[in-house]
């Protein structure tokens, strides 16, 4: 899972219980049917803490914040990523392997969830799903499943889906690199380093 599901949780119900307190220190409680409307007006609060201030602009305010809170299990890997590609596909054309190509990642990161998009010159792809693990109490992996399609030659290069496992380097910046397969028997390298922290959809 991309965040700390047991912490950020304990921390909301703790933002509730203290919302809930102050309500009823304010309201000087007694025991009747207010008590409902106290606890749906502090879960109501909690929710929109959790959904719009957390989620939607504290995170792009300073989505690295939450790395350094261990809220979230990886640093924010949002933003365009420019790379190399080495794979060994046989071009049937002239039955030598293909060059290595510039490549372009795009990672949507937000609070729960992780999307990537990869272009070359001749073909893109989206991931179907994508997740970040932790091995060896300490290296971070990027793992996603995704489809790809060729721009143009869809009959010699038709739809493919493979997979991508990219260790995240972490330097003076932030690198990713590691490996891919595809169902059609292929396989690569890729190396990214990060150009923007900002995505077009971000």
């Amino acid at each position: 899972m991309i965040y700390n599901a047991n912490l950020y949780y304990r921390i909301l119900v703790s933002i509730g219980i203290v919302i809930f307190s102050l309500q009823i220190f304010i309201k000087d409680f007694s025991f009747d049917l207010s008590l409902l409307t106290i606890i749906s007006s502090s879960a109501g609060i909690t929710l929109i803490l959790d959904l719009i201030v957390i989620k939607v602009f504290l995170w792009k305010l300073c989505p690295d914040l939450f790395y350094t809170l261990k809220l979230i299990n990886t640093p924010f890997l949002g933003g365009e990523w420019e790379g190399i590609m080495k794979s060994d596909y046989i071009d049937p054309d002239t039955q030598k392997r293909v060059d290595e190509m510039q490549v372009r990642l795009q990672i949507l990161h937000t609070f729960d969830r992780i999307h990537v998009k990869m272009t070359t010159d001749k073909a893109y792809s989206s991931s179907h799903s994508a997740d970040v693990t932790t091995e060896n109490s300490e290296q971070k992996y990027l793992n996603y499943i995704y489809s790809g399609i060729a721009d143009k030659n869809k009959e010699k290069n038709p739809r493919h889906y493979g997979a991508s496992r990219l260790r995240i380097l972490f330097e003076e910046e932030i690198f990713l690199e590691g490996t891919y397969w595809t169902d059609r028997k292929t396989a690569g390298t890729v190396v990214y380093s990060r150009k923007t922290k900002k995505s077009s959809k971000n």
